[in-house]
């Protein structure tokens, strides 16, 4: 009895290889990363109603950022990403996320494609299997954050797109790697991307409100046309 169920529990657990993304598209992930950062720096990103029913005002933007960093791609974060992409636990009593590798300390993540079920075909384009992940981790283009101090969903499957925004907005993340498993004969694929540093404590803001680029963190410069920080 104990060896059948063993066996169940190990073919429960999927694996699969993965792949960092090739550096035309590294290149891209971070831009897209970017933009969105020097956009909320800027205080160019509207703030829209929340989706806990919180009503704001028409026009309301995002408050500037003093001290978001600009991203880079590392290699660690991408092999990290990988590795945990790879390790989906398709078992219906798997506990979310249903990633098995452990998440490095001090390191954020967001991921797509760990519904249990089939999910979008795994033979899409690198490209297409990112883009469709950074669509839904945009939950702030539909909705408002609940505040500029990190706040936890108090559903974190059902609002997983409020964290994947708060991890996208925090000021104090200065790197970036991502990579992506497909998995047969389920014909899905999971993504995934690590941050470091994370920069997510519950009841802290996640970026300083003033003046564009003037608390700029020790060892790090105003890329003026982007607002941001780079570390030099």
């Amino acid at each position: 009895m104990n060896s059948l169920i063993l066996f169940f529990t190990f073919v429960t657990v999927a694996t699969a290889a993965y792949t960092v993304f090739a550096p035309a598209l590294q290149t891209y992930i971070v831009n897209t990363h970017n933009n969105i950062r020097s956009n909320v720096a800027k205080g160019l990103v509207a703030w829209k109603n929340g989706i806990d029913g919180t009503k704001r005002t028409a026009g309301l933007k995002y408050p500037k950022a003093t001290n978001m960093y600009q991203l880079v791609w590392d290699p660690t974060l991408a092999a990290s990403a990988g590795r945990r992409a790879a390790s989906k636990n398709s078992s219906e009593t798997a506990t979310y996320p249903y990633l098995n590798a452990v998440l490095p300390a001090g390191v954020g993540e967001n991921h797509y494609g760990l519904a249990v079920g089939p999910m979008t075909p795994a033979n899409l384009a690198p490209k297409t299997k990112f883009d469709n992940a950074m669509f839904q981790w945009s939950f702030y283009k539909k909705w408002g954050l609940p505040n500029i101090k990190y706040t936890k969903p108090s559903d974190p499957i059902a609002f997983s797109g409020q964290d994947n925004s708060y991890q996208l907005f925090a000021a104090n993340t200065y790197a970036i790697g991502c990579a992506f498993a497909t998995y047969q004969p389920q014909d899905s694929f999971v993504v995934v991307c690590h941050y470091k540093a994370k920069g997510l404590t519950v009841g802290v803001p996640i970026y300083k409100n003033g003046t564009i680029c003037s608390a700029c963190p020790a060892g790090s410069k105003c890329v003026v046309a982007k607002g941001l920080c780079a570390k030099n």
